[in-house]
């Protein structure tokens, strides 16, 4: 295990990126000559201590290449990029999309469950989707309950023209713009607080990494739905920084995999998957990530968002456009 997780870190640090979408790739060398591709959304240092145990405990290799969603659904799914294993992703509309447009393989012989969809598309995880602010700069927000309180107490923070709230860019982002049209969808407040998010000076981000240094460095108020995953090991370091506890309800996001129809290793991939879902590879995950979760009667608030082909709706060019008229004036892109 140790001489695995040696070389693939002198792998992946000596990696030439293949192209300039992928953030980087990570090697682990199997004990034979089987090697599985994956493309996930999944930050490598998030994801690092299961792919580690899975060629450990199976003997196969693996590259796991990390990118954004929107990348992944154009340059891997959309060209059907050969070579591809596994498409691992939070963005759940786009991986629905990808399995009802047929690109997926079916595996057979797994039980039926609300944590797959159509034998082809298998939840392995849960993210949690969260708001962080500074209790330093922002006491107040330990006093908000609901998005209908924050859009008003921010109309005070806007006359004083001091900050801005960071957010995601939905026209760069699959998850993105899936976390804005499931709050759409959950409160009739949304459109009005992201109004007062532009009158602060909205800013739009790709990833909760760079949303939350926006907070972090004192130039944005709020970073508005981050992964809770990430929000915690920042937390973790920075004891200034909170979460928002909103009382009306917490979007929680799957993630997901599927093997394209074009893999030459379905049966390889398989094995990936029963590994992440069966009780050794939950263990690595955070306890707020695993499946078991979803089983928790005590989260009252928490709001899942289900594999369905309901979610495919807001991908009709149609729709996202209009969606897209309506979110875009005043926000500053900040990549």
């Amino acid at each position: 295990m140790r001489t695995l997780f040696a070389l693939g870190t002198w792998l992946l640090m000596g990696a030439v990126h293949a192209a300039p979408w992928i953030e980087s790739s990570y090697t682990l060398p199997g004990q034979g000559k089987a090697q599985l591709t994956i493309y996930g959304t999944h930050d490598l240092d998030a994801i690092q201590s299961v792919l580690d145990a899975f060629v450990a405990a199976s003997g196969i290799g693996l590259t796991y290449h990390t990118a954004n969603s929107r990348a992944l659904h154009e340059q891997v799914a959309l060209p059907r990029r050969p070579g591809t294993d596994l498409v691992f992703s939070s963005a759940t509309g786009l991986q629905v999309k990808a399995v009802n447009d047929g690109w997926a393989t079916a595996l057979d012989g797994i039980a039926p469950s609300p944590t797959q969809w159509r034998n082809r598309l298998f939840q392995v995880s849960i993210e949690p989707i969260v708001a962080v602010y500074d209790r330093a700069r922002s006491p107040w927000m330990g006093r908000t309950k609901s998005r209908a309180q924050l859009t008003e107490q921010l109309k005070y923070e806007a006359a004083t023209g001091r900050t801005s709230v960071a957010v995601y860019n939905p026209a760069v982002s699959g998850l993105g713009y899936l976390l804005a049209t499931q709050d759409s969808e959950q409160t009739p407040t949304f459109w009005p607080l992201i109004d007062q998010f532009r009158a602060l000076g909205m800013r739009e981000f790709c990833c909760s990494a760079d949303m939350l240094d926006a907070v972090e460095q004192g130039s944005s108020l709020l970073a508005y739905n981050v992964l809770e995953s990430y929000a915690a090991k920042r937390m973790l370091a920075n004891p200034n920084l909170a979460v928002v506890t909103f009382e009306d309800y917490q979007l929680v996001v799957p993630r997901t995999l599927w093997v394209p129809s074009w893999s030459t290793q379905p049966q390889l991939a398989r094995q990936f998957i029963e590994f992440m879902r069966a009780d050794d590879g939950q263990a690595l995950l955070p306890a707020r990530n695993r499946l078991e979760q979803l089983n928790n009667t005590q989260a009252a608030p928490l709001k899942p968002i289900r594999l369905s082909p309901a979610l495919i709706l807001y991908l009709d060019d149609f729709k996202r456009q209009r969606f897209m008229r309506r979110w875009t004036p005043g926000a500053v892109d900040e990549g």
